[in-house]
């Protein structure tokens, strides 16, 4: 297991992956409960929504926008292995935002890692709604709500 140490500076909060558990001050929480940008939402009200569901890889991370109540990422690349629904292939560059408000502290998703990645797609834009750790459970949970998901009209 990843362990992650959040660090709080005045107004910033930088966090550090080290190896199985998120520390904030005297709390520590397992990384299976830690936020994802999305974390909002739940995979199972936006699957009929998304344009597209994949497997990838983190391969570098874009500029960043300081927002209210978060980071915005623009450009993250990321390099579909899976394609879950939808049509997307190759590297691609999305957009994705992390909050960081009294409702959710998300973690900012690290160049290597694999996530499943719920996208909406724009004009010129492939955005990112939702995000979660691609570990076995969670891709088979995706996978069972595709599944059962009514066909498109």
């Amino acid at each position: 297991m990843k362990t992650y140490k959040l660090f709080f500076i005045p107004f910033f909060l930088i966090l550090i992956n080290t190896a199985t558990a998120v520390a904030i001050g005297q709390t520590t929480v397992a990384v299976s409960q830690l936020q994802y940008p999305g974390s909002e939402k739940k995979a199972e009200d936006i699957v009929t929504t998304c344009d597209a569901m994949f497997i990838g890889q983190i391969i570098a991370k874009g500029p960043v926008i300081l927002t209210e109540p978060g980071v915005s990422y623009r450009g993250y690349t990321v390099k579909v292995a899976t394609l879950l629904k939808g049509a997307l292939a190759g590297e691609i560059h999305v957009s994705l935002d992390v909050r960081n408000d009294g409702r959710a502290v998300e973690v900012i998703p690290r160049v290597g890692e694999n996530y499943i990645f719920f996208v909406i797609l724009k004009a010129s834009e492939i955005i990112v709604v939702k995000l979660l750790p691609a570990t076995d459970a969670n891709i088979a949970k995706v996978k069972a709500l595709i599944a059962a998901a009514p066909a498109p009209k």
